[in-house]
């Protein structure tokens, strides 16, 4: 009898999951009804995703361009962990206060890009993404925005479906945006965070902060302490929902590693806009509400002249 019950469950185990993997969308919100802890590889028909408006803005998901440097080798690794095992590791888990440890975790990341139609579930975006990455290094300074300087150091692009990184853990920044002279900055300081930028033909590129702050022993996940009052921050509205899920975390203290699933959710193209303009989208740069979240190096290079950055 029990060789006839397999059979069956065989037979329909297709069906049951084609049942549970399905969704129903209301008011722009795609509801996940498949096993939230399905393989990464593998990922469920549906997710819960908050859509934004329909005015779309590159700042409004909360991330910052201020450091971003276009043009930087495409390559899996954004940050050499073998040039930073000696570096002091700066964090801060609430604005007032940042400490130094001597060793960063080392970080194995996947990302893997969604399409996200209104109305519908998200996709897997399985082609033609082109996906940017930066970071600070582990004391919180970002390498040279100028040109022909440090290229390629804690910055890396690939193109593709999933992607892989690795990389060390960055470090906290405080309100020079990890920018100021000679690695220099004050509090309030924020969570480290990765930048990323994720764009594709047919897409709204994506610009995102997703803070990777750990607890020193265990390298847990741990939130943020009261609010980020840096400048980049208080600028812009803070966000409750940004278009990313962190599917795994699975840190390994013994080998002072973290490997991180990340979904990223893309959304349809609005308009013909370039990446320049969506990023530069101030009249005057210079004012606080460009300065902390606009990239100087798109949108005022010639102030690459006068500060040491």
């Amino acid at each position: 009898m029990r060789k006839y019950y397999y059979l069956l469950s065989f037979l329909l185990y297709p069906l049951l999951i084609h049942a549970d993997a399905t969704c129903a969308a209301e008011d722009g919100v795609c509801t996940l009804t498949n096993n939230e802890e399905a393989s990464f590889h593998s990922p469920p028909a549906c997710r819960t995703v908050v859509l934004s408006s329909s005015v779309y803005d590159i700042y409004s998901n909360g991330g910052s361009a201020q450091a971003y440097k276009p043009h930087q080798p495409e390559k899996n690794e954004i940050c050499n962990p073998s040039l930073y095992e000696s570096s002091r590791y700066r964090t801060a888990s609430w604005p007032f206060y940042s400490s130094s440890s001597a060793r960063a975790p080392q970080l194995k990341l996947t990302i893997q890009p969604w399409r996200c139609e209104e109305s519908t579930c998200c996709e897997w975006q399985n082609a033609n993404v082109t996906l940017e990455i930066w970071q600070t290094r582990p004391d919180g300074t970002y390498s040279s925005l100028r040109p022909g300087q440090q290229e390629g150091d804690c910055r890396a692009h690939q193109q593709g479906d999933i992607f892989t990184f690795t990389t060390v853990v960055p470090g906290s920044t405080g309100i020079l945006g990890g920018l100021g002279p000679y690695g220099f900055d004050l509090a309030p300081y924020g969570p480290p965070v990765l930048h990323i930028l994720a764009q594709h033909p047919d897409m709204e590129p994506l610009l995102l902060n997703v803070p990777i702050l750990t607890q020193r022993t265990t390298l847990e996940s741990k939130p943020f302490r009261y609010s980020d009052w840096r400048g980049a921050a208080w600028t812009q509205p803070q966000v409750d929902v940004a278009p990313y899920h962190i599917a795994m975390w699975e840190p390994n203290s013994a080998a002072n590693s973290i490997d991180i699933h990340l979904d990223v959710y893309l959304q349809p193209q609005k308009d013909r806009v370039s990446l320049t303009k969506k990023l530069c989208r101030s009249w005057i740069y210079g004012l606080p509400s460009s300065f902390f979240v606009e990239p100087i190096s798109v949108c005022a290079a010639s102030m690459l002249d006068f500060f040491a950055l």
